[in-house]
């Protein structure tokens, strides 16, 4: 396997530290005051739909983005992905600010899972030396209190946050670590490592998922033939997708 870390990222670019600062600082307060003026979020704060995280997260992507489009930073902002001359047809971002990922996520704070993605797709990245930094917009809603917080924060450098779901493979942020959490666990870590933990984290999914199949059935105690024929149509489609048989 090529040391990813030895090779110049020929895709997305890194953000200095002194663009980090902007992000963390700037951003949040450019995103809230845009946002807390604009008739359409106020609906979707009020909103009392269980699902609204989902079904509103193309309009705040659109706030967000337009909110950064407006300030003095917008002009680093761009929404075509190149790499290596050509445009990403599927980017693994809503956004670029100076050719930095950033991907807009909303959550109302007391539901579910929010999808932070596929992990596969971020993992074939990583191989292919093209991102080594993965921005998260988090725009979050407490329904009780109406308040609205936004923060960002690099995915790679807190993959302690993240769960993944073996079924189709999406990052899932894990909300009680991520609101009670170290920040930034996983920072130290080269981008080779980070590959690593991706992968193991994306294996152990897999396996848990089979052990699961393998104990709902309970006719068979291993993947031999005629185990696996008695297992249910649903089951032997996502044992043959996971173990590749």
């Amino acid at each position: 396997m090529k040391n990813i870390n030895a090779l110049p990222i020929r895709g997305f670019k890194n953000l200095n530290q002194t663009d980090i600062k902007i992000i963390k600082r700037e951003f949040p307060r450019i995103i809230l005051r845009y946002i807390h003026k604009n008739s359409d979020f106020q609906k979707i704060v009020k909103s009392k739909t269980k699902e609204a995280g989902q079904s509103y997260a193309n309009k705040v992507e659109e706030l967000v983005i337009q909110a950064l489009k407006n300030s003095i930073y917008g002009r680093y902002l761009s929404q075509e992905p190149h790499i290596n001359g050509k445009v990403q047809k599927r980017p693994q971002a809503d956004t670029l600010w100076k050719n930095a990922p950033f991907n807009v996520k909303l959550t109302f704070m007391e539901y579910g899972s929010p999808n932070m993605g596929s992990a596969k797709r971020l993992i074939k990245k990583l191989r292919e030396n093209i991102i080594s930094q993965y921005y998260i917009i988090y725009v979050m809603v407490d329904k009780d209190t109406k308040k609205v917080q936004v923060r960002i924060f690099d995915l790679l450098d807190n993959l302690n946050f993240i769960r993944i779901d073996a079924g189709p493979g999406q990052m899932m942020l894990d909300l009680k670590k991520f609101y009670t959490g170290p920040i930034n666990q996983t920072k130290r870590l080269s981008l080779h490592e980070k590959m690593i933990l991706l992968i193991k984290m994306k294996q152990a999914a897999n396996n848990s998922k089979i052990i699961h199949l393998q104990k709902e059935n309970k006719s068979y105690k291993r993947l031999d033939d005629a185990g696996f024929k008695k297992c249910s149509r649903t089951a032997k489609k996502v044992i043959c997708e996971l173990s590749m048989c």
